[in-house]
């Protein structure tokens, strides 16, 4: 049963008493209704018809709403924005009853003369224009018009008088075109279907409730059960369209689900965030595809609102229309639903911290909903993603945070053969497959994931709550952010650290004081990403995930007592303190990565030299060949260090664009460096499965035997050949008895070497078909063990090399472009602000252009701008650091490698070496089969609650009607 939109709103609840709160007993019971915020409804929603300066009192007292909007092309009010269909506002009547036949549109908004209510989508496209428009500069006078110069059509700006709010605010709402509502749904009327509403924030996002600003959603009283946000940068169309369209896909599946309060209205409880980081940053074609949305309209941004700069422009739509990575549009008749749409323009570039801090401070405290989902631009998730990720909160009431299974786009069909063959790509991908199917699996059963990656994841809100001032998950994730200039603290090491705040969020939500929140993987919720398919992307980004990686890893590591100040029972907290034994060891890995690889070269390529040594040149006659050979392999052996050197000089403060072909050729250098060691390796193998199967033995007395003989000592009869005779056998027996021993000790050694070697490859095997997920071992396992040094060694000395560098791989700020101000002139007789400003009003004009602009959604190139960079004095303080941190780590690695390689440890360290890998393969294959058998206890435990919850809402309505009382007896029919 659809939920009626028009019921009276409950009383509003206090975030601020489930702040704290554990995960325990939930915020909500499964099928318990979910209450939201209130809001006083107007008892007589009548509204202000304004026509440029003249203007009609609003006599709507009971509105207590100070964020009043401008409505429409001419047609501007300060009424709020109210629920579809609950009532219709005209320049002269106000429909109060939600029965009341709706006016013709062309009563509620004034419309050209040329206008057409049944224009279509034009299909004879015009040619593309450049994508770049240059606003007018903002000027008071009322003949001025700013206008954007296209081809055919001009978006003129024409002087307006309008209210603000009473706290100052500029709220406007306009008509969209009606092509953009063209494919909507014919039962789908109301205000959010036929009107934008952009409003101009002048203040810091932690400011945005106490500054009277609003969101649409909220104004309609829905319950948001998911909020999502989607940051970007100055990504194409491309990928924003790519994850626009999987999010659609994602409201339609809820949409069609009819159960856990799941109907055919569910995209009503689901809100989506577009954070766009920076106004001269965002790709035109990005805003082009939100004009055909109806999301965003130009000649609506203002630069500033009374002498305010403006922070932030705010779009908010509720479309039905969205577009596809091919440029085709989808709309209700081919099943999508509509989307409530916040496109939250920044008007400067802050970084991606800076827009989760827009979404959690700003929009999520007004909105409060249950799942907050964290999406980059270009990811793509599954069409059941966003369900299985909210699924899982809504089953488990301790489950704070949860991700799901990030997986490398491959592309169908020929596509997917190219990225296959391409080795980047396809290590990529087993490497992306290996982390979920084990590390995710071995964390989730811990219940503490050392990351949930901010391309994909999902928090429960009110586990995010901070505990006090500056104390809790959310004041430490945004403690690496910049504001005013100042940092709370400027070292490299938490500049390093917040390269990967995402971790800290994770640490900090599951030590968090006095609750016991956990962290889950969701298998079956799936996104897509793009990989980068070139050195120089694939080292900018390996660069940041390393240094935050080794960096947060520290911070965990310096800060685990935390967990034992939280609610957690005693034997989860000694669980998180093995986990945290194991993150030691991987710690030391991690660190020590470059001499274990180097010791483990040393060790295969002098038993190369002992293979391709020809044991039967005692003689002399092979000594040329033998010589070659062991040239040829000290030129191999000691070209390993000068490659890592010259690796260590291109690293230092070079772009690895500048030396593209320098580090190609060295990886593939360490490509076939790579196919060497794996031959030795299968090699190695095959000998120690042969001499294990043959059982050699080695006798002595054997060897003397024919001196020794009986017949040698009877015939003689010498006493001294009978002496001598007896001390060989002795001998003999001794020396049989040592070389058993060796030969012991050989069987031994091969016999590890043979099962930590096959144990390591197996697990990966194991595990893959235990989680029915495994053609990336046969399609991409080699071209990873070919590109493994590369990744131990390139990405290991470029990240390091580059510590100073703390930038995200954002462009520098450029000029933005101009935009018309707010001028504030008087108040009116009621005390209402009113204000000037410069709008777009023209239907005809804005319906031409978005048919242009249609049109012009042709992919345009993409010119990337120079990096930024830091303040001299900060760089340099960097750069010390960077020096010192790499003196240590080459410094302890060398002392790895010396240890390593002596005589006295021999092999054995390479023994001990893959011991310990294979016994950290193992624990990740346990950690697999512990994460699948819970996965299959919480869908038993959940089916058996659900019946109980079934039989007791049959039992309480069976109750309720027993308690019904009638106070007369029927009349009994006559004969």
């Amino acid at each position: 049963m659809a939920p009626n939109r028009h019921a009276p709103r409950p009383a509003p609840r206090s975030r601020l008493a489930s702040a704290g709160a554990a995960g325990g007993g939930g915020r909500y019971a499964p099928g318990a209704h979910r209450p939201h915020r209130s809001f006083i409804e107007p008892t007589d929603p009548r509204a202000s018809f304004i026509s440029v300066t003249t203007y009609e009192d609003d006599n709507n007292d009971n509105d207590n709403d100070d964020n009043d909007d401008a409505m429409s092309t001419i047609t501007l009010d300060n009424t709020n924005d109210n629920p579809p269909s609950s009532t219709v506002i005209t320049p002269s009547t106000a429909y109060a009853s939600t029965n009341a036949a709706a006016p013709p549109p062309h009563l509620r908004f004034p419309q050209p003369a040329n206008y057409s209510q049944d224009r279509h989508l034009q299909e004879d496209f015009l040619e593309p224009v450049p994508a770049c428009h240059s606003y007018g500069s903002s000027t008071s006078d009322q003949s001025m018009t700013s206008a954007l110069k296209h081809r055919r059509t001009t978006i003129s700006r024409r002087v307006k008088t309008v209210k603000l709010s009473k706290a100052g605010n500029f709220c406007i709402k306009q008509r969209v075109p009606d092509e953009a509502r063209a494919r909507g749904a014919a039962n789908e009327k109301g205000e959010e279907f036929e009107s934008m509403r952009y409003t101009a924030v002048t203040c810091d996002p932690d400011d945005f409730i106490a500054n009277g600003y609003n969101l649409r959603c909220v104004n309609y009283g829905r319950p948001i059960e998911i909020f999502v946000v989607v940051t970007m940068y100055n990504e194409d169309q491309e990928g924003f369209n790519r994850t626009m369209f999987a999010l659609a896909e994602n409201i339609k599946y809820l949409c069609e689900k009819k159960k856990n309060g799941w109907d055919e209205n569910g995209w009503q409880k689901v809100a989506v965030v577009i954070v766009a980081d920076g106004r001269s940053k965002v790709h035109p074609n990005v805003l082009k595809v939100l004009e055909v949305m109806g999301v965003y309209q130009e000649g609506l941004a203002q630069s500033a609102v009374d002498g305010q700069d403006t922070t932030a422009h705010i779009f908010e739509y509720t479309p039905q229309t969205v577009l596809d990575s091919k440029m085709q549009l989808w709309g209700a008749r081919e099943g999508m639903p509509p989307i409530q749409t916040i496109f939250c323009l920044k008007e400067k570039n802050a970084k991606k911290i800076n827009s989760h801090r827009w979404f959690f401070n700003a929009f999520s405290a007004l909105v409060d909903p249950r799942v907050c989902v964290l999406i980059d631009v270009g990811t793509k998730p599954s069409a059941n993603s966003l369900y299985s990720l909210w699924k899982a909160f809504y089953r488990n009431d301790q489950i704070g945070g949860c991700c799901g299974e990030i997986a490398a786009d491959l592309g169908q069909g020929l596509a997917h053969y190219k990225s296959i063959l391409n080795p980047l790509v396809a290590s990529q991908n087993f490497e992306y497959k290996i982390s979920n199917l084990m590390d995710k699996s071995l964390e989730s059963s811990f219940g503490y994931i050392s990351v949930l990656p901010g391309a994909f994841s999902a928090y429960r809100w009110n586990a995010l709550q901070d505990v006090g001032p500056g104390s809790g998950p959310l004041s430490k994730y945004f403690e690496g952010e910049a504001r005013n200039g100042v940092m709370r603290d400027n070292s490299i090491f938490s500049a390093n650290l917040y390269l990967a705040e995402d971790r800290i969020l994770c640490f900090e939500l599951v030590a968090k004081r006095n609750a016991n929140w956990t962290l889950h993987y969701v298998s079956d919720a799936k996104a897509y990403t793009d990989v980068p398919d070139s050195v120089p992307e694939f080292l900018s980004q390996r660069r940041r995930w390393l240094n935050g990686s080794l960096f947060a890893g520290f911070y965990a590591l310096a800060n685990i007592t935390q967990v034992w100040q939280s609610k957690h029972s005693f034997l989860r907290k000694c669980m998180f303190n093995v986990q945290y034994l194991y993150n030691v060891v991987n710690q030391l890995f991690s660190w020590f990565v470059l001499g274990n690889f180097a010791i483990t070269f040393f060790f295969l390529f002098a038993e190369l030299e002992q293979i391709l040594a020809d044991p039967t040149a005692a003689d002399g006659s092979d000594t040329t060949r033998t010589k070659i050979v062991s040239i040829i392999l000290n030129i191999a052996r000691f070209s390993y260090p000068v490659v890592l050197v010259c690796l260590f000089i291109i690293s230092f403060g070079n772009r690895p664009q500048a030396f593209r072909n320098t580090y190609k050729a060295v990886m593939c250098g360490f490509g076939v460096i790579g196919a060497v060691m794996i031959g030795l390796l299968i090699r190695r193998l095959a000998f120690t499965i042969d001499f294990l199967q043959t059982q050699p033995s080695i006798s002595y007395t054997n060897m003397i035997k024919p001196i020794v003989g009986p017949a040698a000592g009877n015939a003689t009869g010498d006493g001294a050949q009978l002496l001598v005779n007896t001390m060989l056998m002795q001998m003999g027996q001794v020396l049989t008895k040592q070389l058993d021993v060796q030969l012991m000790e050989a069987r031994r050694e091969n016999l590890i070497y043979c099962l930590t070697l096959a144990s390591t490859v197996g697990v990966y095997f194991i595990a893959s078909f235990l989680q029915m997920d495994f053609a990336h071992m046969f399609t991409c396992f080699i071209q990873y063990l070919v590109l493994l040094p590369s990744y131990i060694n390139v990405l290991t000395v470029y990240a390091l090399s580059n510590l100073h560098d703390v930038s995200w791989g954002t462009k520098g700020d450029t000029r933005p472009i101009s935009l018309p101000s707010v001028q504030l002139i008087t108040k009116s007789s009621d005390g209402i602000p009113l204000a000037e400003v410069h709008i777009s009003t023209s239907q005809s004009e804005l319906s031409q252009h978005y048919t242009e602009t249609l049109s012009d959604l042709r992919a345009l190139p993409s010119t990337p701008a120079p990096s930024q960079k830091a303040a001299p004095d900060q760089e340099d303080s960097y750069k010390s650091f960077r020096t010192a941190m790499m003196l240590l780590y080459l410094g302890t690695n060398a002392v790895l490698f010396a240890v390593g390689t002596t005589q006295v440890s021999g092999t054995g360290y390479l023994t001990v070496l893959l011991s310990v890998t294979a016994l950290l393969a193992a624990v990740k294959l346990c950690g697999v089969v512990v994460f699948l058998g819970l996965k299959t206890a919480a869908k038993i435990a959940w089916k058996s609650r659900k019946s109980r919850l079934m039989q007791q809402q049959r039992a309480d309505r069976e109750a309720l009607l027993d308690d019904v009382v009638v106070d007369h007896e029927y009349p009994q029919k006559r004969a």
